[in-house]
């Protein structure tokens, strides 16, 4: 039943229908262990028993397929088998507990045999064991065994000895009989007493002979007879026609000097035998090519490195004969297949704790190991023993003892022990020592003897200058032999070396190829990759549905980059629904599973509020967290908060230590702020503009947009050396590549005319896109230039929006002249409300002028409610400003007594102070005080210059004070403004 045992669901469609005795051996165990009355339950799902979770059990689906059966093990044979020491090493591992009794008694035992029924009535099953053990051993080992509330009683069946096993409540239970020294029956009352009865040995019932003829030699042997079921078992296959006349079928298996599988089924006529050989042999060389690939060529190598001989040659040699009413299949095995198997598995069960999980470990187990490494008859117990030690699992974990059992594994041609410690001398951690150069050695080794996971990890030292010289084409070949090798992991890395093309020429369809090949395969790193080409369009048709699939399959296998990328398409509802509570945990979930990217986005949300509470001090953690991982954003993210004081206390020298590192490690917007910190000198001992220069100049010639404005910005103002023509090409180039400051100073630049180069017309081309793209200062320029008529004809309604949006985008000097146009009625229709609005937005923005012409509306009461004591109050802070008019309205309080106490000599102060800005009103009050002698001498030879000043300024009061000719110009309101320029 090779055939059976190994093809499985969805290999042959035809083999599936004879898959039916592979689990006969699990449903005897089962049912041994779960029957009442020593009877077994059933068989298996779908041939002639279901699972009915109601019943918590098994419950008939039809007749079932096989009716009685026999299991032989010849234990005397099976420990003088070669086989023995893999075997009880699998088997000390796995059987912990009160369990450990069977394993006692299995050494002191020579023979067992079990017959039982798999009939719908409940059926029955008898055990015969012999052995040198004491009965009292036999009893303690099954009181051991039995659950709570269950108890051992003496019985009596036919004037000999037994124990009984008596469940709580009663009801039935089996039984245990001595038949002669070292020799026990176990079953049911009924079953024990027909053994007894009959004067055949347990086992040599007529109906198993030609069953059991063909593997007498075996060590152990598995004989059914046919169920009413069978006839109708073989669906469309070959064996339709032969299965109604099968018999039964025996399996065995010969623990001499090889591994002999032998399968006999007996059928009720030649005819039917020959077409069932017919039809098996054929099956079995269409299976056994299937079943190569199905292992995969990883496996097969490891199967060919243990057992000697490859695992194709071995299924292939399988023999197929018919004898009259028999057909035979027979195997020759090398005496390592099992052990390869179990040695299989036991890496498979280790690979876990890889991860760091933990583990527990039978210290008797690892005694084994020792012996037999020891003995240097199996590196296979070394390499097992190294996982122990490096484990802690028995003990705490002993990384130098570790290092030996691998060296002597490796030294034994174990090569998988080759690649474990080159792999950890290659990086260190974790306790290990790095030693690259002996890692790469070790790795080098296993990978020319056919291990292709180091050939993987050896190709990545290559492409890293690891232990090796770094060479990206030898790594891409490595990458290429490791895939072929069956490491898929390989295949995904070698498809993101053809994707950028380093080390091999750009092939992205062979790429996104071996994308898909390695996540078919199971490559996690694969599907987030092919799911990366689905998002991206990778020489495949865009599908963001398929990609949140690919990382949504990821994730669910605890993938932390496909959680990560996850989490990016549900925050931007990219292929899904957006979500971004969601995204929160998928960051976070990535993040705490040390996907350090995801720890920055998970950050940049944190910090921005989105799907969580906004919590800057948790934001500027993680930025510093993945900073000290490498990643070059974080140390910017966390630069500026620490530069501006956001969530954490300001630190300028350690914003300019993370921005330092940042520019170092070749994230260029680093250099960019680091330049900015250093021209400005926060952070640094004194400002320094031509470092500044250096640091932009290297961002800029890598393409960073921002630092080639900034290093236009300083060829403008004359650092190192001013070269308007040079400010111009790199503004320029600024502008193009997306950054709209560097529009904002080109603009500014040809509406001036520096570099050469005068241009109206581009230039509010430059100020609107730059405005349009969100740069408010180029609003506010362009609103002044459509108000001047430059560029474009003049539009007041045009130039009122402008204005608002750059007012809007926190320019408070645009608040400024908004306000004053609703005051004035310039473009709209006088508004004083919103005047009110637009101009105490411009005050608070800083703007003085705003102040002072909002204290004109509370003076005048305009829109407001009148009151003299604010304006007094945003008359001081205009003047504290520097602006002039704020100045003079304050001293015309003072000089009056407004709100304040008269004080002439503070008047005085106040209105020379806006007159030497050549503010025309407060000169012509100035004056007046000298002209009268307020506040300070009389000095009518002064005020009689300060009146024609102020004539000349337009204010028409002071012309009065002037002979005619010297001037008649028309004045101006105290709290007028002027358009805003540039």
């Amino acid at each position: 039943m090779l055939l059976a045992a190994g093809v499985g669901a969805g290999c042959v469609r035809e083999a599936v229908d004879v898959a039916s005795a592979a689990a006969l051996p699990a449903a005897v165990e089962a049912g041994a262990a779960g029957s009442e009355n020593g009877g077994l339950a059933g068989s298996f799902e779908g041939v002639g028993w279901e699972e009915d979770p109601a019943a918590g059990g098994w419950a008939g689906a039809g007749p079932p397929l096989f009716d009685r059966f026999l299991v032989k093990v010849d234990l005397a044979a099976l420990w003088a088998s070669p086989l023995w020491a893999s075997i009880e090493l699998e088997l000390r591992r796995s059987v912990t507990g009160p369990e450990a009794c069977i394993l006692e008694l299995a050494e002191a035992s020579s023979s067992l045999t079990l017959r039982g029924r798999l009939g719908g009535d409940g059926g029955e099953l008898l055990a015969s064991l012999r052995g040198s053990f004491s009965e009292e051993a036999l009893l303690e080992c099954r009181q051991a065994l039995l659950a709570d509330g269950q108890h051992l009683s003496s019985v009596e069946i036919a004037g000999r000895h037994g124990t009984g096993i008596v469940p709580t409540p009663p009801g039935g239970g089996d039984l245990i009989v001595a038949v002669g020294p070292g020799d026990w029956l176990i079953g049911s009352r009924q079953a024990i007493t027909a053994a007894l009865d009959s004067p055949a040995r347990l086992g040599d019932a007529p109906q198993f002979s030609a069953l059991t003829a063909g593997i007498a030699e075996s060590a152990f042997q598995l004989a059914v007879t046919a169920g009413p079921g069978l006839a109708g078992a073989g669906g469309s296959s070959c064996l339709a026609g032969s299965l109604p006349d099968v018999l039964g079928l025996g399996i065995g298996l010969g623990l001499g000097d090889s591994l002999v599988v032998a399968v006999v089924v007996e059928l009720r006529t030649g005819s039917g035998a020959q077409a069932m050989g017919d039809c098996l042999e054929r099956l079995w060389r269409v299976a056994v090519p299937l079943l190569v690939a199905e292992v995969g060529p990883q496996a097969a190598a490891d199967f060919e490195r243990e057992a000697g001989e490859a695992l194709s040659e071995v299924l292939e040699a399988v023999e197929f004969a018919v004898d009259g009413r028999i057909v035979e299949i027979r195997a020759d095995v090398p005496p390592a297949f099992l052990g390869a198997v179990l040695a299989a598995a036991f890496r498979s069960d280790l690979s876990g704790t890889e991860s760091g999980a933990e583990a527990s470990f039978d210290p008797a187990t690892l005694g084994l190991f020792d012996e037999q490494c020891a003995s240097g008859e199996s590196p296979t117990s070394c390499l097992m023993a190294a996982w122990v030690y490096e484990k802690g699992m028995v003990g705490d974990p002993d990384l130098s003892v570790a290092a030996v059992y691998y060296r002597l594994a490796c030294e034994g041609r174990e090569w998988d022990a080759c690649r474990y410690l080159g792999e950890r001398m290659l990086y260190g951690g974790d306790g290990w020592p790095e030693a690259p150069e002996a890692g790469a050695a070790l790795l080098e080794q296993a990978c020319e003897h056919g291990t292709a996971a180091a050939c993987g990890r050896l190709a990545w030292a290559s492409f890293k200058g690891r232990g090796v010289p770094a060479d990206r084409e030898r790594s891409a070949r490595l990458f290429r032999t490791a895939c072929e090798g069956g490491h898929v992991d390989s295949c995904n890395s070698l498809g993101t070396l053809l994707e950028t093309g380093r080390g091999v020429p750009v092939d992205v369809a062979a790429a996104v190829a071996l994308y898909r090949s390695a996540c078919e395969a199971g490559s996690l790193f694969g599907c987030d990759n092919l799911g990366r080409a689905y998002r991206d369009g990778l020489e495949v048709e865009v599908d963001p549905v398929r990609a949140v699939e690919l990382f949504g399959a990821s994730c669910s296998s605890d993938d932390a980059f496909g959680c990560y990328e996850l989490g990016r398409m549900v925050r931007d509802g990219v292929g899904t629904v957006q979500d971004e509570g969601q995204a929160i945990e998928l960051f976070d979930r990535a993040c705490t599973a040390g996907q350090h990217a995801s720890c920055y986005s998970l950050g940049r949300m944190v910090e921005l509020g989105r799907g969580v509470a906004t919590d800057p001090v948790r934001a500027a953690g993680l930025y510093e967290a993945v900073c000290e991982h490498g990643i070059s954003d974080g140390c910017v993210s966390a630069a500026r908060m620490l530069r501006h004081g956001t969530g954490v206390a300001q630190d300028e020298q350690r914003a300019v230590e993370l921005y330092r590192r940042a520019c170092e490690d070749g994230f260029f917007v680093g250099c960019n702020d680091l330049a900015t910190m250093i021209e400005s000198g926060r952070g640094v001992s004194a400002p320094d503009p031509a470092a500044a220069s250096e640091l932009y100049g290297r961002a800029c010639d890598t393409g960073e947009a921002y630092a080639c404005t900034n290093l236009g910005r300083l060829f403008r103002d004359g650092v190192p050396a001013r070269d308007p023509a040079r400010a111009v090409e790199l503004f320029g180039f600024g502008c193009e590549h997306g950054d709209r400051l560097g529009c904002l100073w080109l603009g500014r630049m040809l509406r001036d005319g520096e570099g050469g180069v005068q241009d109206d017309g581009r230039a509010l081309e430059l100020f609107l896109q730059a405005c349009e793209d969100g740069e408010a200062a180029a609003c506010h320029n362009a609103a002044w230039m459509v108000d001047n008529g430059r560029g474009a004809a003049t539009d007041p309604a045009r130039v009122g929006d402008l204005y608002r949006q750059a007012c809007d985008g926190g320019i408070a000097r645009s608040c400024a002249v908004v306000g004053w146009r609703f005051r004035e009625g310039i473009g709209t229709a006088v508004d004083d409300v919103r005047a009110v609005e637009f101009l105490r937005r411009a005050c608070d923005g800083g703007e003085a002028e705003g102040c002072n012409n909002l204290g004109t509306m509370y003076e005048d009461g305009r829109g407001i409610e009148l009151d003299v004591v604010t304006a007094a109050d945003l008359y001081e802070r205009a003047c504290d400003a520097g602006f002039s008019r704020g100045c003079n309205n304050l001293g015309r309080f003072f000089r009056d007594g407004t709100v304040v106490v008269q004080d002439d000599v503070r008047a005085v102060e106040l209105f020379r102070g806006a007159c030497d800005q050549e503010n025309a009103s407060a000169c012509f009050h100035l004056a007046e005080m000298l002209d009268a002698g307020r506040g300070a001498p009389h000095d009518p030879e002064r005020a009689r210059a300060l009146y024609g000043a102020a004539c000349e300024g337009g204010v028409n009061d002071a012309c009065a004070h002037v002979p005619p000719s010297s001037g008649d110009a028309l004045a101006s309101p105290e709290g007028g403004s002027t358009t805003s320029g540039p």
